[in-house]
């Protein structure tokens, strides 16, 4: 889990440096005399000049980026419930999304101004939340109809490299989930074994062959229903 979020943080890293600039795009039209502002000019001029306001801006997005890419990894935490998942995601960009923003001076610097910056962040989250919540709520929907009329050799199929399974039930261990999964792929007509069971103890992940190509099987929890995936062991 560390080594995930290690990895999306670096790769949020850049995410968040063009995300800065944006939000700098935004504000000059804000703003609206036809100059472009690389940074807030009242930054700039309380570092002093232009130049040292984007390089701290520009440490600061980078910084948001990483941790936002990298906090994700709880909605993979398949021991949480939602509302922890949701909590601990909500907090992590609160600390960190909110004084950035203040340090930028993307917000008014007053009490009003930190208020209302935070109910805006609160809004954005909320509405995306839900919205995300019914995408997934819709596509567990589907994929539960999919594995239960159709041969599900074609009916989680991906791609080429990863199958993806979608259940109402949470299982809440590795062999379980192992268990259920390589139950669905030989009622479809699959060749399945388990090679290795794995446990969340140890964060050793079982290991299934599955017409005679290994898969490494992951679980992950959206929106309190359970995705779990298979993905080839040899894959890059």
């Amino acid at each position: 889990m560390k080594k995930r979020a290690l990895k999306r943080a670096l790769l949020g890293l850049p995410l968040g440096i063009a995300m800065g600039h944006v939000i700098t795009v935004i504000l000059s039209l804000v703003i609206g005399d036809g100059r472009f502002y690389p940074a807030v000019p009242s930054l700039a001029a309380q570092l002093g000049n232009e130049l040292t306001a984007v390089v701290v801006q520009t440490v600061l997005c980078g910084i948001l980026g990483a941790v936002s890419a990298g906090i994700s990894v709880v909605w993979e935490m398949d021991q949480w419930s939602i509302a922890k998942q949701t909590g601990v995601h909500f907090s992590a960009l609160s600390l960190v999304f909110l004084p950035i923003a203040y340090l930028n001076h993307w917000m008014e610097r007053s009490v009003w101004g930190v208020m209302s910056y935070f109910l805006v962040f609160l809004a954005l989250f909320v509405v995306i939340w839900v919205v995300s919540y019914f995408i997934w709520k819709r596509k567990i929907v589907q994929m539960n109809v999919q594995i239960t009329i159709t041969d599900p050799t074609t009916a989680y199929t991906q791609n080429k490299n990863k199958l993806v399974f979608e259940f109402d039930k949470l299982y809440t261990n590795y062999p379980e989930a192992a268990r259920a999964v390589a139950a669905c792929l030989v009622d479809g007509g699959a060749n399945c074994t388990i090679k290795s069971l794995g446990t969340a103890e140890d964060a050793t992940l079982p290991i299934l062959e599955v017409n005679g190509v290994e898969y490494e099987l992951r679980i992950t929890r959206m929106m309190q229903a359970q995705r779990i995936v298979l993905k080839r062991v040899d894959a890059s």
